[in-house]
């Protein structure tokens, strides 16, 4: 969750400077970003530039300006162009350092990003934004302690800072610290009490603390703030999957499906409810999954699931080049290989696969956390 840093001289052209130098495509460009019409805002930043008769704080503006436009457009490098030039201009601005740092998160540059927070940091040692841009690039780079620190030092900067909370807390969850993550999610709510995206990230640290009906309720409030949640439409569904209500699961997933097609997982955990039901899933299970390949994870846990092929060629398959990685399709594999063959009433075999999923380690996995719970009532 990257906040765009500051915009911060939006309203710096003013129409009485025009005697000394000709600013009026600037001011249009301004009009139009404000408007979101960032191609015609770009178009006159550059008509302003390409006049050449701008001083060298105009000429900053206007590219710092330009540079803004490209990246809220998503025009990531055509924005650190921008921001090179202007940085140039000015090296101790630090907003210009801020915004092409986030120009460079989002192209994942993550050491040249650092290098512009930190630069940024010294400049203006009582900003909040930079220590919290700062604090995303640790958290993506894993470094979590770092993250806690940055994110931590820009709360104490700006205790109102709503968007550091909830970041805390996702860096918290990643590092299973649930308890820390909830405080700060309840901290982010009451500053943002209608952000569903907090009530998600609450939910989600919630079930990994196995505290499944208040879940539920996150997610649910989620939902009604925005309906067409699917993230959280599918955590409520594994929230009451997780709880035994395989009935309202399914309903779940099969709204989050309809919405949201291009998501496999919530095909998969469909076909799950619908399997524990008593139901017979295959033919919604053929029809969902005509997107995804059989050559792509997850496609072969639905090959699996279809049987086309067998629970230990999934778990062979989950192979990777990338440790990490390779356990985290282990974790998936064996969790799945043991609903099909406790679908098929084979308890013994089925706790087999839920112990392999709990040895990977990766406690972070919704997978892991039902495995866990799949031996609790088969009794392994």
């Amino acid at each position: 969750m990257h906040r765009i840093a500051h915009l911060a001289w939006i309203f710096l052209w003013l129409p009485t400077l025009a005697s000394a130098e000709n600013l009026e495509q600037c001011i249009k460009g301004d009009e139009a970003r404000i408007l979101g019409n960032l191609e015609l805002a770009v178009s006159h930043y550059t008509q302003c530039i390409e006049q050449g008769d701008l001083s060298t704080s105009s000429l900053l503006k206007a590219h710092y300006d330009r540079g803004n436009a490209y990246l809220i457009a998503g025009q990531l490098s055509q924005a650190i162009l921008n921001y090179d030039e202007a940085a140039r201009l000015a090296p101790s601005n630090a907003n210009v350092l801020i915004d092409r740092g986030i120009a460079l998160t989002r192209m994942g540059q993550f050491n040249r990003a650092i290098l512009d927070f930190d630069q940024a940091i010294r400049l203006a040692p009582n900003d909040d934004t930079p220590l919290f841009n700062r604090g995303n690039v640790n958290s993506a780079k894993k470094r979590f302690d770092r993250a806690i620190q940055d994110f931590s030092e820009a709360i104490r900067l700006n205790p109102d800072n709503q968007a550091a909370y909830n970041n805390r807390g996702l860096t918290f969850s990643q590092t299973g610290q649930y308890d820390k993550a909830i405080l700060d999610f309840d901290h982010a709510l009451r500053l943002a009490p209608n952000n569903e995206s907090v009530y998600f990230n609450r939910g989600v640290a919630r079930t990994n603390k196995r505290q499944f009906k208040k879940a539920v309720l996150d997610f649910s409030e989620a939902i009604r703030l925005n309906p067409a949640h699917t993230i959280s439409l599918s955590g409520r569904g594994r929230a009451k999957f997780l709880s035994g209500d395989f009935d309202a699961a399914a309903s779940d997933f099969k709204t989050a499906v309809s919405l949201l097609p291009g998501d496999p997982y919530a095909v998969i955990w469909l076909f799950l409810a619908q399997t524990r039901l008593g139901r017979d899933g295959r033919n919604d299970l053929i029809k969902n999954a005509a997107p995804f390949t059989r050559e792509q994870w997850p496609g072969p846990i639905i090959a699996m699931l279809l049987e086309h092929s067998t629970a230990n060629e999934l778990v062979y398959l989950a192979s990777d080049s990338d440790s990490e990685r390779q356990k985290e399709k282990k974790t998936e594999a064996n969790f799945y290989a043991g609903q099909k063959e406790l679908a098929a009433g084979n308890r013994t075999a089925a706790a087999g696969y839920f112990r392999e999923t709990v040895k990977t380690g990766i406690t972070r996995f919704i997978e892991y956390i039902a495995a866990e719970e799949e031996l609790k009532h088969i009794g392994n």
